[in-house]
Order: structure tokens, then sequence, then C-alpha cells
């Protein structure tokens, strides 16, 4: 959709015009009148007016990054200065979520949410992210209303998806059999997997977190005492059955699949997490966090779970602190990427 398109009053060649991704035009408009002909090309490098939805750092592959976004879907990142490459077949306009498989990260899964699609909206790639196929366990919105948007959790021997659709409340599908009603979990309930633990799924919603151990089949629950509203489910990428949940009530930690829950002291609210690189090897993740921390609300990190490095400050802000998307990476401490609403995606360059 174009929104405004606009001729430069003192040089007719060059023309601007502006859409839902970038600000695109040419200098040799003048040429429509003999060639019919006329380069276009974008104006607006390093500006992003598109929002991302979703990022994942997998532990293994040359692409350290995949990201999803909406209006133009997804992209490969071999390199942080510049794409490699648009998700393709299917393609989907606006793309919600996306996951790996933690005992094989060369799965990957990603959820469109293209309404009236012939395509079923999940797709599934066993390349990192290079090439992709529809999987025709999800019917497609043509055919179904409802089966799409929302996110996606692989479980970690990528036999399992758990998918909170924005239609069709929480799904589950096996073995790439039909997706089932998970009836046991509201809908818009925030959904993760173990990335070690193969049978092991995790949801949240409410007071209430959700953990499977038998890849859905059935499910236990655990109120969080101090938690009304569940955000987000981070997990550990190095060891079962350790993972973190935010939300109203701040951030909270379990190593033991959700049996138990501590809150992290001096946070007060948490939005988007996630778990990263630890400061030394085999120690715990280096945690990331969209949050407010002793009253302060931005981005922060914790290496030891008590005490908080601010990462935003006055000149380095990433707008709205709950519309942050956030990846941390697994292979190199202190990287996280910073996903944000229409400001594309930032890393840190100071990781280690």
């Amino acid at each position: 959709m174009i929104e405004t398109l606009n001729i430069d009053p003192f040089d007719s060649n060059h023309w601007l015009y502006g859409t839902g991704a970038t600000v695109s035009g040419g200098r040799d408009l003048l040429k429509w009148d003999t060639t019919h002909n006329v380069t276009i090309k974008a104006y607006a490098a390093g500006i992003e007016e598109t929002a991302v939805l979703g990022l994942i750092s997998p532990p293994s592959g040359t692409a350290h990054l995949l990201s999803v976004v909406g209006d133009i879907g997804g992209f490969l990142h071999t390199s942080l200065s510049a794409p490699t490459k648009a998700f393709a077949t299917p393609t989907y306009g606006t793309t919600t979520g996306i996951d790996y498989a933690g005992n094989k990260p060369s799965q990957i899964v990603r959820v469109g949410n293209v309404d009236g699609d012939t395509n079923p909206q999940v797709a599934l790639s066993n390349d990192y992210g290079v090439t992709w196929s529809a999987n025709y366990a999800a019917p497609a919105p043509s055919a179904t209303a409802g089966y799409g948007g929302g996110t996606i959790a692989y479980s970690a021997n990528g036999d399992s998806l758990l998918w909170s659709s924005s239609g069709k409340g929480v799904l589950l599908s096996k073995n790439q059999g039909s997706f089932v009603s998970v009836a046991a979990i509201p809908s818009g309930a925030a959904v993760a997997s173990d990335k070690v633990n193969g049978t092991a799924l995790y949801a949240a919603s409410g007071s209430t977190f959700y953990v499977s151990g038998d890849t859905g089949s059935t499910w236990k629950t655990k109120t969080v005492s101090g938690l009304t509203s569940a955000t987000w489910i981070a997990v550990n990428p190095f060891k079962a059955g350790e993972l973190w949940l935010s939300g109203d009530g701040g951030i909270f930690r379990s190593t033991d699949y959700g049996t138990t829950f501590t809150a992290l002291p001096s946070s007060t609210r948490g939005w988007k997490i996630a778990a990263g690189a630890p400061k030394t090897t085999g120690g715990t993740p280096a945690l990331y966090a969209a949050a407010t921390v002793n009253g302060v609300t931005g981005l922060f990190r914790t290496d030891d779970q008590v005490n908080w490095i601010q990462i935003h400050d006055a000149t380095h802000g990433f707008g709205s602190a709950s519309s942050i998307i956030l990846a941390a990476d697994p292979r190199i401490y202190k990287r996280v990427y910073v996903g944000t609403n229409g400001r594309g995606i930032f890393y840190n360059s100071n990781a280690t």
C-alpha cells in the first residue's frame, strides 16, 4: 500500500513514495515519458517501519538470528548488517511466531497470519530456515478461518508443536498429525518448550503455570504467588527444567519444571525475557528482560539472578518496553537481539 508519493519540485527526475515497509523512489522519473521504464530502489536504509514480532537465536547453524515481522514475513540473518534471505514457500505477509527444536536446532517452525490464505499458516524448515514447506497438519484459513497468528513452541526432539493461535485457542500437533485443541489451557496463553527434555512443554495464563511431561497429552498446573497476569516464558537452552516466567508481578525463576517458583529481586514488572550464553562456561545463563527494575523501566541483564545491569540509557532506548522482542544468543555471552515496533532489530556490539 502506497501511503504518499511526492515529486521533488526542484528536480523532476527525483521522486519518493512511502509504504508500510520503507521509503522508495528514483532519480530518473522523466524516462517514463520516453522509455516507460524507471529505476526504483529503497532510499531509507536503516529505517525500518515494520514491527518485529518474533526472534530466535539457535545454538548452531550459520545464522545466529532469525526474525519474523509484520507485513513482509521474516528473514534469515547470517550477517547482522543486512538480512540474508527472506522466508518463502510458503510466503506469509505478517508472520507472528517462530521457534526451534532444542535437540535438533536445524528444525525451525514459523506461524503466519494471513486471513483467507490457501496455505496453512504453519511452516517447517529442516535446514535452519534456509528452505521451508507448509505443514498441512494445520487447515488453511481459506478452508477454516481462525487457524493463524499467535505464537508457537517446537518440542526439543522436533516431534510436537504447541500453538497458541489467534483464533482457535491453544492447539497441539504430534508427529505432524492434525492440530487438536488443548482444552486445559486458556486461549491466548504464553507457550514454550524445554530445549533439552524432549517431552516437556510449558504454558502460562493469568496466575497459572502449566507443564506437560508427555508432550501435551496431560497437563499439571501451578499457581504462581505474586503473579496475576503472565506474559512470557523463557527457558534455559542448556539445562532441562530451568525456566523463567514474566508478568505483572515481576520475573520468577524455576529450576524444577515449574514445581516451585522464586521471584527475582528488584523486578516488579516483566514483559519479554530471554536466556543466553552464561558469563562462565556451565554457569547460569545470562537473563535479559524488558522489565521494571528498581522502579526503572527498560532493558536489563542479570548474570547471577540477583544483580541487574541496565542496558538502555537516555540516548539508547527501544520504545515501549511492552513492545520489545528479545532473543539471547546461546553462543555469545552478552549478545542480545532486540526487536522493536518500527525501528528494526538492534544488537549489542560489546558482546564477547
